[in-house]
């Protein structure tokens, strides 16, 4: 706190008086804007195990509102459940075959549209880019499934399907569209399989980035979430790496979180691709590490059929031994909304908590926590 001596100040001229003090006003000004931590506006909503969503006020971490979604369905593992229209005004939840149209900020139920493909386990959506179209995507029998709605979602406009040898267990993990929508992206988590293929779009449908294949691996050998960025994509490799690949999956360089003993699955990266956030998964060791993606990177080892470094990777920015996450969310490139559980597998039964860390220095500034543990976080910004 800064104080005046005013009865020394009234012994001076006037002239340099009010110098002084407009000196001193000056200066309380910028240590008073500067005292002040930075506000983070915007919405996190979150799905919970027992088929809740809420939304969380980013500022203060209040809930500010509720929906019961479906009744006696449980979730039984993360994922990419959740996206937000373009417009800002409806939050879209994937359950049990079902989407369920949410109006924003309250979450009433607007509509709930049940998918055609019954026989299917639908398990991740995404927004087009160009269109605005829902891209949901599925597990059948020996094969995959795409539906694509319309931005309204009111109506299936194509459905796709891609035979996969039927004797491994193609769950996937996580899927995306690039940026012209003429490619689509699935990863695999299995109980068998692993790694990402790509689906090139046409009008015959989709064509898998390698035919007459009866391997249990992706095209791109890695293993979990992933991030598109522009003509590059970043992969969690089931350890402590994030690889870097083109879309046609050629690796280009690694980055390394420096968890040690871990199962790392999902990361974030700012708005300007110079930055990644990665946390560990809950159930191995906590952690939280933010990489540099500007000069951080170095060659795989060709020779090695694991993603392994061809020589050390230079040190994270910081790095931390707190925090865990199944899902998170990069808030205006400056908070992380990470959905918390005990285990690596939701459980509906248990309180999960939403933790909000400063990407600044790996403080967690807030948490709030929630009824049953979450499966997906989504931020508005």
């Amino acid at each position: 706190m800064i104080q005046l001596e005013t009865s020394r100040v009234e012994c001076l001229p006037l002239h340099i008086r009010r110098t002084f003090l407009l000196g001193a006003a000056l200066i309380l000004v910028v240590f008073g804007c500067c005292s002040k931590s930075r506000t983070v506006s915007g919405t996190a909503y979150s799905l919970l195990a027992d088929s809740r969503v809420i939304a969380v006020r980013i500022a203060d971490g209040q809930v500010v509102a509720e929906q019961s979604l479906s009744q006696n369905v449980s979730i039984s593992s993360a994922g990419q459940l959740m996206a937000l229209s373009k417009k800002g005004n409806s939050l879209i939840v994937l359950i049990s075959n079902q989407l369920f149209v949410t109006d924003l900020p309250d979450l009433t139920i607007k509509k709930i549209v049940p998918l055609s493909r019954t026989d299917c386990t639908f398990r991740s959506v995404a927004i087009g880019p160009l269109t605005n179209r829902l891209f949901v995507f599925g597990n059948c029998a020996g094969s995959i499934n795409v539906t694509v709605l319309d931005p309204n979602i009111e109506s299936e406009l194509d459905r796709w399907s891609v035979t996969l040898p039927a004797k491994y267990d193609w769950a996937i993990y996580q899927a995306n569209v690039s940026e012209d929508e003429h490619r689509l992206f699935i990863s695999y988590h299995g109980s068998h399989t692993t790694g990402i293929d790509w689906f090139d779009v046409s009008s015959n449908g989709l064509k898998r980035c390698k035919e007459n294949d009866d391997s249990n691996l992706g095209c791109i050998r890695v293993h979990g979430g992933f991030k598109l960025r522009g003509d590059k994509i970043f992969a969690t490799a089931g350890g402590r790496l994030i690889i870097e690949t083109d879309t046609d999956g050629k690796s280009l360089l690694a980055y390394d979180t420096y968890f040690e003993n871990n199962h790392v699955m999902e990361f974030a990266v700012n708005s300007q691709g110079t930055r990644l956030y990665a946390l560990g998964m809950c159930g191995y060791q906590d952690g939280f590490s933010v990489v540099n993606l500007v000069d951080g990177g170095v060659p795989l080892n060709s020779q090695s059929d694991v993603p392994q470094l061809s020589r050390p990777a230079p040190s994270p920015i910081y790095k931390t031994s707190q925090s865990c996450g199944v899902r998170i969310a990069l808030s205006h490139d400056q908070l992380l909304v990470v959905g918390r559980t005990e285990r690596p597998v939701p459980d509906p039964k248990n309180k999960g908590a939403l933790l909000f860390i400063d990407v600044n220095d790996g403080r967690v500034i807030r948490t709030v926590t929630t009824p049953s543990e979450p499966v997906d976080v989504i931020t508005d910004g």
